[in-house]
C-alpha cells in the first residue's frame, strides 16, 4: 500500500544517513511510498512538493560530502548558502512531519483504527513543541539557557523519530488494501522495533482506554446532571 516504502525511507533518512547511507536515498523511498499512499488519501499529496524539495537539498549536502571528499574546493558550498539551506530544510522537515503526521490521522479514522489517530496527534503535539523549544534555542541569548534548550529539543527530535518509526509500523501492519483486509497482520522482522512497538503498544492502550474512561464518565455524568434536571422541572 505505500507504508512499508515510507517505513524504510524514513528510517534511512532520519537514522541511516548520519552514519552511511545518504539522505537523498531515503527521500526517493519515502517519495514513492508517499506517491502510492496519495491513491488512497489525496492528503498524502501535500508530502509530494515537500519531499520534492527535501530531495534538492538533501542533493546539494550530498554534493557538497562529494567535493569535501575529493578535495576540490567551489563557491557553491560557502558559509551563507549551507546556512540558508541547513534552515529551509529544517523549515521543509517541520512541513513534511505535520502533513504526513495529518494525512496519517486522516486515512486511519476513514478506517476506523481510533489508536492510530490517538498516536499520530500525540506525534503532531511532540513535533510541535519540539520544534518551539528549537526556535527558543535561537531567540535566548544566555548560553546556559540555549544549553538546557538545546538538549530537550535534541532529546524530543530524537523522541518524535522513534514515535514515528513505531507509527509507520503500526500502519503498516494495520491498514491495508481492500483486497487484503482479510490477511492476518504483517510483521515488522526487526527484533527492537518490535519490541519498542509492544512497549509503546502497551502504553498507548494504557493512555487510550484511561482517556475513553474519563470520556465515558464525563458522558454518565452529564446525562445525570440532565435527568437531574428533568426531575426538577417535573417536581415543580
Amino acid at each position: 500500500m505505500g507504508f512499508g516504502l515510507l517505513f524504510v525511507g524514513y528510517f534511512v533518512t532520519y537514522v541511516m544517513s548520519y552514519v552511511f547511507i545518504p539522505k537523498l536515498l531515503g527521500c526517493i523511498i519515502m517519495l514513492a511510498g508517499i506517491i502510492k499512499l496519495s491513491e488512497y488519501e489525496l492528503k498524502f499529496k501535500r508530502c509530494i512538493p515537500v519531499l520534492g524539495a527535501m530531495s534538492v537539498s538533501s542533493a546539494y549536502m550530498l554534493l557538497k560530502n562529494i567535493f569535501e571528499y575529493l578535495r576540490i574546493e567551489s563557491q557553491l558550498f560557502n558559509d551563507g548558502i549551507l546556512n540558508v539551506v541547513s534552515t529551509v530544510d529544517e523549515g521543509l522537515t517541520v512541513l513534511f512531519h505535520i502533513f504526513l503526521l495529518i494525512a496519517i490521522t486522516s486515512i486511519a479514522k476513514s478506517t476506523g483504527i481510533d489508536k492510530l489517530c490517538f498516536k499520530s496527534m500525540r506525534n503532531l503535539l511532540i513535533v510541535g513543541v519540539a520544534e518551539v523549544t528549537y526556535f527558543a534555542v535561537l531567540i535566548f541569548q544566555d548560553i546556559n539557557i540555549k544549553q538546557v534548550l538545546f538538549w530537550i529539543a535534541l532529546c524530543l527530535r530524537l523522541i518524535w523519530i522513534v514515535l514515528d518509526l513505531l507509527l509507520l509500523a503500526s500502519c503498516y501492519r494495520m491498514i491495508c488494501d481492500e483486497g487484503d483486509a482479510d490477511m492476518p497482520d504483517k510483521e515488522i522482522n526487526i527484533p527492537i522495533m518490535k519490541e519498542m512497538e509492544n512497549i509503546m503498544r502497551r502504553r498507548d492502550k494504557n493512555a487510550f482506554d484511561s482517556g475513553m474512561n474519563i470520556r465515558e464518565k464525563r458522558r454518565e455524568k452529564r446525562n445525570r446532571k440532565r435527568k437531574n434536571d428533568k426531575n426538577r422541572e417535573v417536581s415543580e
